[in-house]
């Protein structure tokens, strides 16, 4: 495979470099000629199509441009604001701690990208109009059915890793967002029952209070809780006397 496209996963994960020796230009017209060229350009137009929100569509962009830095989160901040997908909400603060959408965004890109960018010697230096260095095609030999593997079948392999690798993170993305969003609504929810307790509480005190009160009453001489027989008998007895 050549460098600078992601690779298969092997079941163990780099960890960021943080330290590609390219200018931004050439490294946004090297993500644009990758494999998966297309979908990175749509993304940094703006084009959100084939996503459900704009929030998966901004992971989706930041889990390429993680992988395309190195894993730079100041670089990969600093390329998603170029882009068309910008938007007032990403210096929002969205959480308890302070951090603001864009932040966490990238903070989540970054730790679910397990492979990184790492430009050759001869890509730094010497690279060609198009970002990427000149090599003659290559063709492989497939030992498991003995026929040969063009490059266009490794380029194919290769776009289908990077989409089913793109998918993941923004699924790993999602749920993580989901998980959150459960805990915040049980803390709203053991906020109200606290507050329905407290009210039931306090309904229970008031109608023992007006129970004890109306008890006082009633044991009061010629209240109204006197019945209709003992105010009779105690009319009479005074009439007699």
């Amino acid at each position: 495979m050549a460098s600078g496209e992601p690779k298969q996963a092997t079941g163990t994960t780099k960890s960021p470099t943080g330290d590609v020796d390219l200018t931004d230009e050439e490294l946004i017209e090297k993500a644009q000629t990758a494999a998966n060229g297309e979908k990175f350009d749509r993304l940094w137009g703006g084009d959100i199509h084939g996503y459900e929100s704009q929030s998966e569509a901004d992971m989706a962009l930041c889990c390429l441009l993680a992988f395309w830095t190195g894993g730079d989160p100041t670089r990969v901040d600093r390329l998603f604001r170029e882009s068309g997908l910008i938007r007032p909400k990403w210096d929002e603060q969205h959480f308890a701690d302070g951090a603001t959408y864009g932040e966490r965004t990238i903070e989540r890109a970054i730790g679910s990208t397990t492979d990184f960018f790492e430009p050759t010697e001869e890509e730094s230096d010497h690279s060609d109009t198009r970002g990427q260095p000149k090599q003659p095609p290559t063709t492989e030999v497939n030992e498991s059915i003995g026929t040969p593997q063009t490059g266009a079948d490794e380029q194919l392999d290769s776009r289908e890793r990077v989409y089913l690798k793109e998918q993941n993170q923004i699924l790993s993305a999602k749920l993580e967002q989901q998980a959150e969003t459960i805990e915040q609504q049980q803390e709203q929810i053991e906020s109200l029952e606290a507050e329905i307790a407290e009210l039931r509480a306090s309904s229970a005190s008031t109608v023992q209070e007006q129970t004890a009160r109306d008890q006082e009453v009633a044991d009061e001489p010629g209240s109204a809780g006197e019945s209709i027989w003992e105010k009779a008998k105690r009319l009479v007895g005074g009439g007699r006397s």
